[in-house]
């Protein structure tokens, strides 16, 4: 069918459908062409069914316009009358007038270009051919204001002489005339443009000697683009050689192109394009996570440096050839080596990149002064790691995709997309690509020679922009950085780290693009080999007792413990721990036994952990507090054949049970026993959330401990009047340096007990009392303690120095204050329970300038820690990776657990027949050189310094009936973070009152989510995946019921609300249903205390959580604090309380 006959009149229909219609005609081989007001159809016999048929008549005149478009895009531009109406602005100029008039005059958009001239300056003529362009091209003196209706619109201005700005700087000294120099590039890049004023071009001329000068140029970018100032700086210099006659005259404006873009994008095109980019971002990650320096701010400062580099002749020679052979142009190679590097910094293989497209392809538009710049946001696929040739082709293909629809504007995309919308970073993109060809060399004009150089107004639009200029034999380079995130020094690294990569590149195309080094040789080996700990000479195969046998030797009479009113001698504990490790050998306790340990914070747990230690034996420590479901699981895991416990305990077949309160060891000789141990004899087994939801044990050795404590004596020599809180319970490796630690100098381990431990209220005056010198805190139990300190304004002024560990060290104003008035030393410690402590960094300097988040330090003595990347290859400084360690410091691995300590003890890939531990933390090296903890690769957290596997807590959840689907995450930072879980329920209605019971029946205190949230289904990826990020946050959660009444109810809801920042609080309302936690519960307790006077502990406020109940539990110490003589019938007393005193 050749030439049909269209003749009805179309319905309605969006261009969504006629690009669907288009589409389907292309498939069919269908082609259309429009003849005045008629609609052609050519299609082969039997492809026009009668579905296409009705399609066509249905969709005439849509379809008839869109072709009419096409047809128009075809058509050179033609020059619209100048009658002084106004002329809408590009999509791309409403975005920057909309920016301008949002955030005022910024320099953020101002384009600028210097020129060295050499030679003898006519400034006369200068500013006269400066003046010709400004009349010239109208783009220069249009003025854009908001039309009658709000919207923008543009005017042309009268063309004005340009003034030109000259400074003579010939007098001045060398020094004095570069920084003049520097001072007047920025001004002149950096001065805003008035928009509506229409005067868009400025020029400044700097004399510096007869025959030298500098030209600076500035003109706002939606006046221009990169190539306008290319096509500036040529005529300038053309009509400076010539006269105006050398120019031939413009046939069209910037307006008149602006307006047929718009005329040439038909709204069918613009829907297919948009589909197109729709589809291809779709699943993309909102925001590349680059590591930076700090943290990201809130709204974006635009403040930037920029930091220039080359590819040497020969890297471009051979990058030219490898692109050649692939197929592609260098630029598409320079694309995919950007891909790679940010993939490789933000660990990731989905990088979306920005790179702008000329749209001067009509010849009338390619010598005009204006905007024509299109942005294509390109998502390159780095998945399945392949050789960088086949990168380069799927790059390539991205490329000329994108191209192919590069009509529809940037601002519609983004629109279509409908991202989340945020003022601290970019949308779909936050790193640009800029590729541009300049021929290297001068340029003549007369008398005068000009180069072009390079200048920066300091600012960035986006966290990292590379510009790229192709100037043949080189690749001249400019890595742009936004301040807000970025040091000099990072981009400078990051500029070294690309130059380096071009090279891998080259030097081996059909490398995976994972093993593209980004280190050059010595640098690789620097960072595996040269940033170890310090060697020392360590036997590793002395038991840690011996610390105290020593010590109980060299001081028997000195105090080793103490525990409420009991005080033991170093001889005491030295002589009943041996009595009780020969009753124990009696037993059949020996060399390896695994003994469990189930007892309370006692002196009498400490004389137990010894002695089974001096028999040979290793302990797991049982904590009395945790759910006795799960102690038996653990017990029954661990095949124990002997268990301690000071309380009764059913124990699992094979495994006696020996009472601690029951037995008498004091008639066993009190001498050592004659035991040999190894360094790798284990020591204890202590086990942690795991993610199977099966916790697991880690075995930890004797000459893991050795090494430690040998380290830790050396670093921190104690003293002997140090008096060391015990705060760590035996199941947290900490309680080892806490207690050998100061053993070994002869120091006092106190113990607390386990209510005064949980609650910062009563630990604080706890410590003064006793005069604590040394604390090992994790932060939270820090953070906590310095707020009621800060509060209470009591400072434990005996503290010499604190150890935290467990958990990110985030440095605040309440603990900035503590350590100024107390004077103590912080330290900051990190490692893996797999390892113990393997990196330690001590805070220096005044307090108040202490860092917000300080880095984990370096390694300790004898320990090795290489940060490597998902494929075990070494990063550069400041690319997060996992934390590897290896050395004496390593654990045996997992009980009776092969395959996981296999999947996480590997063979250590830089030293034969060592092993190494995969962390599974991520962290980066620093400048400095110290190490800096990032957080998780995988979903473990750290509460209170526990490590949490939310797989484990999500196991639990899953155990009840009445629950399907299950996910656990934390929420917040630092000490405010907390543990919510989501939920979808099989068909019940489950309260978090439910879920929470059963939790904290089959969890410790530590892992029972905070929050819940019921789900109809868990949000998904399109992979099948949970999409974390989807979830819903959580509602604070409120009871309702009757308002507060009486004057301590209202007190209680009022903190409640403040504590916790939420509304209004009912007497029923439930602290941690609120959205409560351990840091909140010590806040509110804490202000309770102080406004009532009386001493509330937190353990009130986790026993009895509702606005009623902590009430209730004021009235009563309001009540006992009166006295018998204050009190009357009519006193705040709880109804209980006076009919006990009627009584």
């Amino acid at each position: 069918m050749n030439g049909d006959l269209v003749k009805t009149a179309d319905t309605a229909e969006g261009p969504e459908r006629l690009a669907e219609l288009l589409g389907e005609l292309r498939r069919a081989r269908v082609r259309l062409r429009a003849e005045g007001d008629q609609l052609r159809v050519s299609a082969a016999k039997g492809a026009l069914t009668a579905e296409l048929r009705d399609e066509l008549r249905a969709h005439k005149e849509g379809l008839l316009s869109h072709l009419r478009a096409e047809a128009a895009a075809e058509q050179p531009v033609r020059p619209l009358p100048r009658d002084g109406r106004a002329f809408p602005l590009s999509l791309a100029q409403e975005s920057l007038w909309l920016l301008d008039q949002m955030e005022g005059h910024q320099p953020t958009y101002v384009l600028s270009g210097k020129v060295r001239l050499t030679g003898q300056v006519r400034v006369e003529r200068l500013t006269d051919c400066l003046s010709h362009l400004v009349r010239r091209h109208e783009s220069l003196r249009t003025a854009f204001r908001a039309g009658a209706d709000g919207a923008p619109e543009q005017t042309l201005c009268p063309p004005a002489p340009l003034p030109l700005v000259h400074e003579d700087l010939s007098g001045l000294t060398d020094q004095e005339r570069d920084a003049t120099l520097a001072r007047l590039a920025e001004e002149v890049a950096r001065e805003p443009f008035d928009l509506a004023g229409g005067n868009l071009l400025r020029a400044v001329l700097a004399t510096i000697a007869p025959q030298q000068a500098y030209l600076f140029l500035a003109v706002h970018h939606i006046a221009a683009d990169a190539a306008s100032l290319g096509v500036l700086f040529d005529e300038l210099f053309t009509l400076y050689a010539a006269d105006t006659s050398a120019l031939p005259p413009l046939s069209v404006q910037a307006i008149d192109a602006t307006e047929w873009q718009r005329a040439a994008l038909s709204p069918v095109t613009e829907a297919e394009q948009l589909a197109y980019w729709k589809d291809r971002l779709d699943g993309a990650p909102p925001l590349l996570e680059l590591p930076a320096d700090r943290p990201r701010p809130v709204s974006q400062s635009y403040r930037g440096g920029t930091v220039p580099f080359v590819l040497d002749p020969a890297t471009t020679a051979r990058l030219r050839e490898m692109a050649a052979g692939a197929q592609v142009t260098p630029y598409v190679a320079v694309l995919a080596l950007w891909a790679v590097l940010l993939g490789r910094h933000a660990r990731t293989d989905d990088v979306v990149i920005g790179t702008p497209v000329s749209n001067r392809e009509r010849p009338e538009v390619a010598t005009l002064v204006g905007f024509f710049v299109g942005t294509l946001p390109l998502r390159i696929d780095l998945s399945g790691d392949p050789d960088f040739t086949g990168l380069l082709r799927r790059v390539q293909r991205t490329f000329l995709e994108g191209f192919e629809n590069r009509q529809v504007p940037f601002q519609r995309i983004v629109a279509a997309l409908r991202p989340h919308r945020s003022p601290s970073h970019a949308p779909v993109f936050q790193n640009m690509l800029t590729y541009y060809e300049t021929p290297l060399g001068d340029i003549r004009a007369g008398e005068l020679t000009a180069r072009r150089e390079e200048v920066h107004n300091g600012t960035a639009k986006f966290d990292l922009t590379l510009f790229v200029e192709d100037q043949g034999e080189r690749l001249s380079c400019s890595l742009e950085y936004a301040a807000d995130l970025f040091d000099r020094d990072t981009a400078e690294r990051l500029a070294a780290t690309f130059q380096q990569l071009a090279v891998s590149a080259v030097e081996g195309p059909g490398t995976e693009v994972s093993r593209l080094a980004l280190l050059t040789a010595e640098q690789r080996d620097h960072l595996v080999h040269g940033r170890n700990g310090a060697h020392r000479e360590v036997d590793l195969d002395r038991p840690v007792y011996r610390y105290l046998s020593e010590r109980a030797a060299q001081s028997p009479d000195a105090t080793a413990i103490e525990h409420a009113t009991e005080s033991w001698t170093y001889a005491r504990l030295e002589a009943e721990s041996n009595q009780l490790a020969r009753l124990l050998a009696e037993e059949g306790v020996g060399r390896s036994t695994l003994i469990g340990l189930y007892a309370h914070r006692s002196i009498r747990q400490i004389v137990a952990m010894l002695a089974i230690l001096k028999t040979g034996a290793a302990f797991l420590p049982l904590d009395p507090d945790h759910p006795a479901d799960r102690t038996a699981g653990t017990l029954d895991d661990a095949h124990c054949p002997l268990l301690l416990s000071d309380a009764p305990l059913d124990t699992t077949d094979g495994t006696r049970l020996l009472r601690l309160d029951e037995l008498d060891w004091s008639d066993r000789d009190g001498a050592e026993l004659a035991t040999v141990t190894g360094r790798d004899d284990p020591i204890y087994t202590i086990y942690t959330s795991g993610s199977t939801g099966r916790p697991k044990g880690i075995v930890m050795r004797h000459g893991a401990l050795a090494n430690l404590l040998a380290w830790q004596t050396a670093a921190f020599p104690f003293a002997a009047d140090d008096r060391t809180l015990q705060f760590s319970p035996l199941h947290f490796d900490i309680c080892m340096m806490e207690t050998f630690g100061t053993w070994a100098a002869g120091g006092t381990v106190v113990l607390v007990d386990a209510e005064t431990r949980r609650d910062a209220l009563q630990l604080l005056p706890w410590l003064v009392e006793r005069g604590i010198t040394r604390l090992f805190l994790p932060y939270v139990a820090l953070q906590q303690l310095a707020e009621v300190a800060a509060v209470r304004e009591q400072w434990p002024t005996a503290l010499r120095e604190v150890f935290s560990a467990g958990e990110q060290l985030h440095i605040t104003s309440e603990l900035r204050t503590f350590f100024t008035r107390t004077e103590a030393v912080l330290h900051n410690q990190y490692g893996p329970s797999e390892a113990h402590v393997i990196t330690s960094h001590t805070l220096t300097g005044a307090p108040d300038q202490w860092e917000p988040v300080p880095p984990v330090g370096r390694p300790v003595d004898n320990v090795r820690v290489v940060l490597l990347d998902r494929h075990g290859e070494p990063v550069p400084q400041g690319v997060a990776a996992e934390v590897c360690v290896s050395g004496p410091c390593l654990a045996l691995g997992y009980l009776g657990q092969d395959e996981l300590t296999a999947a996480h003890f590997v063979p250590d890939p830089y030293r034969p027949g060592e092993r190494m531990y995969r962390t599974g933390d991520l962290a980066r090296y620093r400048g400095d050189g110290a190490i800096e903890y990032l957080g998780r690769i995988d979903h473990q957290v750290k509460v209170r310094g526990f490590r949490v596997e939310p797989g484990e807590i999500e196991a639990a959840l899953l155990s009840h009936s009445g629950v399907r689907e299950a996910v656990v995450a934390a929420r917040g930072q630092g000490a405010e973070q907390a543990l919510v879980a989501w939920v979808v329920t099989a068909g019940q209605d489950l309260t978090p009152h439910e879920l929470r019971r059963h939790c904290a029946d089959r969890l410790p205190e530590y892992m029972v989510p905070t929050l819940y949230v019921t789900l109809d289904a868990l949000p998904l990826t399109v992979a099948g995946k949970v999409e974390r990020k989807r979830l819903p946050a959580p509602v604070v959660e409120r009871v309702g019921g009757a308002e507060p009444s009486t004057p301590l109810e209202k007190s209680v809801a009022a903190v409640f609300a403040d504590v916790l920042g939420v509304g209004s609080v009912g007497r029923d309302d439930d602290f941690f249903r609120l959205g409560g936690h351990s840091l909140a519960v010590t806040r509110a307790a804490l202000r309770l205390s102080e406004e009532h006077g009386v001493g509330l502990t937190a353990q009130v406020v986790f026993a009895r959580p509702t606005v009623a109940g902590v009430a209730e539990s004021l009235e009563t110490l309001l009540w006992a604090a009166a006295g018998p003589a204050a009190r009357n019938p009519d006193s705040p007393g709880t109804t209980a309380e006076r009919e006990e005193g009627e009584l």
